[in-house]
């Protein structure tokens, strides 16, 4: 057998697996495998420090106090969350994650550097807010996903309340695989007093952030944008659907609600007295849900993470619960009593 090859030969092989490369590289139709990003919420319930803040009414959270708090149920705390983080998706850390009801950077340092989280070599954002309860929201994001360009925390004013000062918005900006995003993380005035009596504070933060999406806009039409948070309302309640604009599909209105249906269905990321609602929220602009678009989602790729050892059976509800923390005074030890969402971004 002859095993020589002419030097013709070999080159013409070099130059066609070159073509046959720069085809799977370049190709239009998307021959390439996209790339995927993980957008995580979750509202912790009250991940707080053991220390006491002289700023803020954080008494309920130290030690010798009706809760008992202390450094064990502490650190449990932080290993729960870090492992329902690390496990709201089977193949991958999200790249960023939305936080509120924490109590300080520290916290949120605990988390990023614990042994579930410490691969997703996290950066964080986050400053103390007026909450007189000293509760905030922040950010982690992978560095090596997102590029920081920005971030800014709006203040909001409350009128007609004895509690002039709610938590802040934080808005911050970057490049999520070389693509800009715009985000807003939030977790709006609970509804302490009863859902009608309170709405006026909820549509107070929600005409806030549209100011800002329409400022956004103004500059770029185009703008890929995403609101994550506890709104503490559903998405057909006022505040969500009229004030910010948050519509079920992209026909309706420039901003999509991904868990309108969740809602309309009677599931949901919190259960109140037997009843789920949708209080924690994905809303994307509606051009990320354009196919033709490098970055995009859809509906379904937002889902709700309900994974049974999150949940626990209310005999008296006849119903699952999420695990929560605490009940009261009472110390349950689990997880939150919000389940946390994700979203999946596809990049081409």
């Amino acid at each position: 057998m002859n095993y020589r090859t002419s030097l013709p030969t070999i080159l013409l092989l070099i130059l066609a697996a070159f073509v046959l490369t720069q085809g799977s590289c370049d190709d239009p139709e998307g021959a390439r495998t996209p790339q995927r990003a993980l957008i995580m919420f979750y509202n912790v319930e009250n991940l707080f420090d053991t220390l006491n803040d002289p700023l803020t009414n954080d008494n309920q959270f130290l030690p010798g106090t009706d809760k008992d708090w202390n450094s064990e149920r502490y650190w449990k705390k932080v290993n729960d969350i870090s492992a329902v983080i690390s496990k709201a998706d089977s193949s991958a850390l999200p790249d960023i994650v939305g936080l509120c009801e924490v109590e300080n950077a520290d916290v949120v340092g605990a988390l990023a550097n614990s042994n579930a989280l410490k691969n997703g070599n996290y950066g964080i954002i986050h400053r103390d807010s007026p909450d007189a309860r000293g509760i905030d929201v922040a950010v982690m994001f992978n560095r090596h996903a997102f590029e920081l360009t920005s971030s800014s925390f709006y203040t909001v004013v409350l009128s007609d309340t004895a509690r002039s000062q709610t938590r802040q918005v934080l808005y911050f900006t970057g490049l999520l695989h070389n693509e800009p995003m715009h985000f807003f993380v939030a977790h709006w005035p609970s509804r302490r007093g009863g859902a009608a009596e309170s709405e006026h504070k909820r549509v107070q933060v929600a005409a806030l952030i549209r100011e800002k999406i329409d400022s956004i806009k103004g500059s770029d039409k185009d703008a890929a944008i995403i609101i994550m948070g506890d709104l503490n309302d559903h998405p057909t309640d006022r505040s969500v659907y009229e004030v910010l604009g948050a519509k079920e599909n992209a026909t309706k209105g420039d901003l999509v609600d991904l868990f309108y249906d969740e809602h309309i269905e009677k599931t949901g990321t919190y259960n109140y007295r037997g009843e789920w609602g949708v209080l924690d929220h994905f809303i994307v602009s509606s051009n990320l849900l354009n196919s033709s678009l490098r970055i995009r989602t859809s509906d379904a790729s937002a889902r709700i993470i309900d994974h049974e050892w999150l949940l626990y059976y209310d005999e008296d509800l006849d119903d699952t619960k999420p695990s929560r923390t605490f009940g009261g005074p009472n110390y349950y030890g689990g997880y939150s009593d919000h389940l946390p969402i994700l979203l999946e971004l596809e990049i081409k």
